[in-house]
């Protein structure tokens, strides 16, 4: 928190639904605390409805930004064609309005880097899960990542999979949510193929157990984008001495990329990880 709330203090926030679960506030207050800042970091959790109007209003409250998370990323690119985005998590204010970006690319790449596997160096990525995190990173692949590897999601629909490919502007092959199919897609794997766990499923109760046995012979690393409770994939992965990941890294690198765009500054790897560390 803040030294003190004052008539001077502004706001910061994360805009979602059903986020109990975050510690996006608790890194960011504690970068505030740290950079000597006079704002807070609030959760604001709301339906699709309410998002433009809320963004409207602390626009002219003198918000400073906000990040975006499940589900309305896909939404707040709509609402700012300009971006170019089909996902977006992070707003600043530009001259005039909100700016509206991703650091979900780039919070992950270095995230991973600090496995000591960078996301180059894969020649296969699978991802499961099909929503707007899943959108960002290919996009960021697209753009960031050449050659790009052969890609794969794994997803519990269709629905989505023109939009995924266009994102990636590149073939994808598709499978479906099953333990048989997510085999397949890792048959003859080495150290060279990244299996992302993308999706929500963790904090909605699902430990994706079921998908486990799909990792007997893998030789690749696992990286689970969900903190603090990551998948029975991802405690698999640790089990069988692979290099493995939870969304604790990524997390914070998109926290300090976060605010590099509100502050021009922010706070150190390590300190934002006792954060999350803690008891």
């Amino acid at each position: 928190m803040p030294q003190a709330i004052d008539g001077k203090t502004t706001l910061l926030g994360l805009i979602g639904e059903h986020i109990s679960y975050t510690q996006s506030p608790a890194l960011h207050n504690r970068a505030v605390q740290l950079l000597a800042r006079n704002e807070i970091y609030l959760p604001w959790s709301m339906p699709a409805a309410d998002v433009a109007e809320f963004l409207r209003l602390a626009w002219h409250w003198g918000g400073v930004g906000f990040n975006v998370t499940t589900p309305h990323k896909e939404l707040v690119a709509g609402l700012f064609p300009n971006c170019g985005l089909k996902s977006v998590n992070t707003l600043f204010r530009g001259r005039g309005g909100w700016q509206a970006t991703s650091t979900d690319g780039a919070g992950f790449a270095h995230g991973l880097a600090r496995l000591g596997r960078p996301l180059a160096e894969f020649t296969r990525v699978i991802i499961l899960g099909s929503g707007g995190v899943t959108t960002a990173l290919l996009a960021f692949m697209a753009k960031q990542i050449g050659p790009r590897p052969d890609l794969c999601i794994v997803r519990r629909s269709a629905n989505r999979d023109a939009a995924l490919t266009a994102a990636a502007q590149t073939t994808l092959r598709f499978a479906a949510w099953t333990c048989d199919a997510l085999q397949q897609a890792l048959v003859a794997s080495d150290e060279s193929c990244l299996l992302i766990q993308a999706s929500s499923a963790p904090q909605l109760g699902d430990d994706l157990g079921f998908l486990v046995p799909a990792l007997a012979g893998f030789k690749g690393t696992v990286c689970d984008l969900v903190y603090r409770k990551p998948s029975a994939l991802y405690h698999a992965a640790v089990a069988m001495g692979l290099p493995a990941q939870d969304g604790g890294p990524m997390l914070i690198e998109q926290a300090r990329l976060s605010q590099q765009l509100w502050w021009g500054q922010a706070a150190a790897f390590d300190d934002l990880l006792a954060v999350l560390t803690a008891p």
